[in-house]
């Protein structure tokens, strides 16, 4: 999947997530992850706010509305 078909993404008001993996990222809650990649329906890739670039579960993301 082309990153340019994905919309923006935050993670969820209510979730933050701590890498547990050395090719994950980690991330809090409101931050902007981008560059969003499709690694799989469960994983994608993504850059966090810091500039990591890493795998992170697509549950704890949602499109960002604005």
């Amino acid at each position: 999947m082309d990153v340019t078909d994905l919309p923006p993404l935050r993670t969820r008001p209510d979730d933050s997530y701590d890498a547990g993996e050395d090719n994950e990222i980690s991330f809090r809650e409101g931050e902007r992850i981008t560059e969003i990649e499709e690694a799989s329906p469960d994983w994608w890739e993504g850059t966090s706010p810091d500039g990591q670039r890493g795998l992170f579960p697509s549950a704890y993301v949602s499109t960002d509305e604005q």
